[in-house]
């Protein structure tokens, strides 16, 4: 996508939340107009967007480790301590921050 595409493409999705109907169905065939002629789907524009994850923890991957029981008891021991490290920090961010709901 071009930097001018870009550019209007994001003040256009701004317009997607008027209060206007008609601006938000022109906003909306505008959008899709810029999409098409970048060769690009609704799908592709927001599958770009980084998702972060709401908690540390969510990015703890549990994998069974191939091996003896040891390597599997060790592997679980490192997930759980990592588990535990991430919810810990969470804990220490929630008392420092609360979430604003």
């Amino acid at each position: 996508m071009t930097p001018d595409d870009h550019a209007r493409l994001v003040k256009i999705a701004g317009l997607l939340s008027s209060d206007k109907d008609a601006e938000r169905a022109l906003a909306a065939a505008k959008a899709s107009e810029i999409l098409q002629r970048n060769g690009l789907t609704w799908e592709d524009a927001l599958a770009a967007i980084p998702v972060t994850p709401f908690f540390a923890s969510d990015l703890v991957e549990i994998e069974p480790q191939p091996g003896d029981e040891l390597t599997r008891l060790r592997a679980e021991l490192a997930t759980s301590e990592a588990m535990r490290n991430a919810l810990l920090a969470e804990l220490e961010m929630a008392r420092v921050a609360p979430l604003s709901v």
